[in-house]
């Protein structure tokens, strides 16, 4: 449908459970939370800015060393 008008897609499922199937725990997302956790996050993250930079953008790609967890008790 999108790309019939030209609408670009990005599409996060291969690489969501290629990181499902790599490591399994903590899970993307829980089972009571339709949002993913920060391993899911990070992953689209990471696949999204990939997509930017392979259709002619170039953008840096953050690692995850440089991310802060907070807990929501934190906010």
């Amino acid at each position: 449908m999108f790309a019939k008008r030209g609408i670009p897609l990005v599409d996060l499922r291969h690489d969501l459970m290629t990181l499902k199937q790599e490591s399994p725990e903590p899970p993307l997302y829980y089972r009571t939370d339709t949002h993913w956790n920060y391993k899911g996050a990070f992953r689209g993250y990471q696949s999204i800015i990939s997509w930017l930079n392979q259709n002619g953008m170039t953008l840096p790609m953050a690692d995850e060393s440089d991310l802060q967890r907070h807990t929501n008790s934190e906010f």
